[in-house]
């Protein structure tokens, strides 16, 4: 009776870890749109290590296994460990090299945290809210209403604020499909998403991001001729910009086409 006690007790004490573990985990969500880079390792870090002392832990081998894209990914995190050893790079700077990609390493330890369908759901939520905040503070920057260091139009950098806005574009649009009773309000959120990455955070990596991912969106809900209707829309749009807008130097991909032309030698 005594060991039983003591194992219903170690096992909820490694559910209350789990729980913790999750919570952290929400939380190092939450930062990555926001905060630098020592929080966010902070707090992922913590989940991982807890997640390290909880049952859960078991269902590694079985996650990898079942899932091509983790096993995939670790393949790759392997091979260019062991590219490692014939490289010219100092050890320094291999080791540099592949933090890099140490994600690959986590993503099996954070989707056992993601089995859990509430967890799942609540890190979206998250996510999106954290995303709406870091498009709200971008145009907060970008007209002076408030201060953010160096950074003159976002939180993060032009590259990684392209592919967040990117993304959150995809949700916007995932949500207004849902919930198609706030669908124009999404639409709404949806343009000033855009007008934000045309007009005040531009950058070619948002521009690639956000085609493919609203294309992945036509893609996953709509049938063929559906997704040929919407291309042949964007294609209309297009020639309209090319027709009548003069100056395309606000979007910096044109920008940068001008600059090449305009090069004599490359």
């Amino acid at each position: 009776m005594t060991e039983q006690m003591e194992l219903s007790r170690f096992h909820r004490i490694q559910e209350t870890m789990f729980t913790i573990g999750g919570y952290t985990l929400l939380l190092g969500v939450f930062s990555i749109p926001l905060f630098g880079a020592a929080a966010q390792n902070a707090l992922l870090g913590l989940a991982v290590l807890l997640l390290l002392f909880t049952r859960e832990i078991w269902q590694y081998p079985r996650v990898v296994i079942s899932n091509p894209t983790i096993w995939l990914g670790l393949l790759i995190f392997g091979w260019l460990a062991l590219s490692m050893l014939w490289t010219e790079a100092t050890n320094s700077e291999a080791v540099g090299i592949l933090k890099k990609y140490r994600e690959l390493l986590l993503i099996p330890l954070f989707v056992i945290y993601f089995s859990n369908l509430k967890l799942r759901d609540r890190a979206i939520y998250v996510l999106f809210v954290a995303l709406i905040i870091s498009l709200i503070a971008s145009y907060l920057i970008f007209y002076k209403l408030i201060d953010y260091g160096d950074n003159e139009k976002s939180i993060g950098n032009r590259i990684f604020h392209g592919i967040s806005m990117s993304f959150l574009a995809y949700l916007v649009l995932c949500l207004g499909y849902k919930w198609i009773k706030y669908c124009y309000l999404f639409a709404v959120v949806f343009l000033v998403i855009l007008h934000n990455m045309l007009f005040i955070e531009p950058g070619r990596t948002g521009y690639l991001s956000i085609m493919i991912l609203s294309g992945l969106f036509v893609l996953q809900n709509f049938r063929l001729k559906h997704v040929l209707l919407a291309f042949c829309a964007g294609l209309f749009c297009a020639v309209l910009v090319l027709l009548f807008v003069n100056d395309y130097s606000f979007i910096r991909v044109f920008d940068e086409v001008g600059v090449l032309n305009g090069a004599e030698e490359l």
